[in-house]
């Protein structure tokens, strides 16, 4: 049997937005947990922590308010439009 080529991430992501079974919904899940993940990072006060063998906690955080911004810039009409919960 032959083997299966891995996906690469920018495949896999698109396999699961494209491919859901839950359809277009699964594109506003992925945005969501995208977006909120990286102002999760962007706005942590002790980049430090983030650390690692492979990159510094900043550099990670700088990723991370890069993303967010691109993603404010992007949907930020989306965001004037809904109305603010408490």
């Amino acid at each position: 049997m032959p083997q299966q080529q891995q996906l690469t991430n920018v495949e896999f992501v698109t396999e699961l937005m494209e491919y859901s079974r839950f359809g277009p919904m699964v594109q506003a899940f992925v945005i969501h947990c995208i977006h909120t993940k990286a102002r999760e990072i962007a706005e942590f006060p002790n980049p430090e922590l983030f650390d690692s063998d492979f990159m510094s906690g900043q550099f990670w955080q700088d990723i991370a308010k890069d993303v967010l911004r691109q993603m404010d810039e992007k949907y930020s009409a989306l965001e004037r439009t809904t109305p603010e919960t408490d």
